[in-house]
């Protein structure tokens, strides 16, 4: 039995399965024990990933970034789903963690080849959720989200309570 991607309504596509549910994750960093890089895809969007700030780095110039190992070589990906901060603990609704950023695809885990999948340039409105429909499916075994600059020098510049990818395991 054969399923066809492409003609799937939205509603149908945000039920598929979460592929990137609880898979082993790496990130540029992370701030410490309360923002840990597997809060960005434990399925508990009130915990979350969150890197040091710059000026806690070695390298100020690092661009922030988590990505998920899919684990697997050929998956079916149709939608990606990037759940910011969902709580307003600074008092800002956490601004700069939500825009100017990238989710990439990739079968090389350093990255070094890549296909941009789609970004976000503006900000999302709090406690939003960036939603990527892919017209068409894609498969990677791993997923980005990048800053696409430097920012913040002693603040958070991106947070992650729940990355999803939707698609089909072959």
């Amino acid at each position: 039995m054969s399923t066809t991607i492409q003609n799937t309504t939205i509603l149908q596509r945000a039920k598929l399965p979460n592929l990137a549910l609880n898979k082993p994750a790496t990130a540029s960093s992370f701030l410490g024990d309360g923002y840990k890089v597997e809060y960005g895809n434990n399925g508990n969007p009130s915990n979350f990933w969150v890197p040091k700030y710059r000026n806690q780095l070695t390298s100020p110039e690092e661009i922030s970034w988590w990505q998920v190992d899919l684990g697997m070589q050929h998956p079916r990906i149709v939608r990606i789903e990037l759940v910011g901060r969902q709580d307003d603990g600074a008092g800002n609704g956490w601004a700069l963690t939500r825009y100017n950023f990238a989710i990439l695809g990739s079968n090389d885990p350093e990255m070094n080849q890549y296909v941009l999948l789609g970004e976000q340039l503006d900000p999302l409105p709090f406690n939003g959720t960036y939603v990527l429909e892919l017209p068409e499916e894609v498969s990677f075994r791993y997923i980005r989200a990048s800053k696409l600059v430097r920012e913040a020098w002693n603040e958070v510049d991106f947070a992650i309570a729940d990355l999803r990818v939707r698609g089909y395991a072959k």
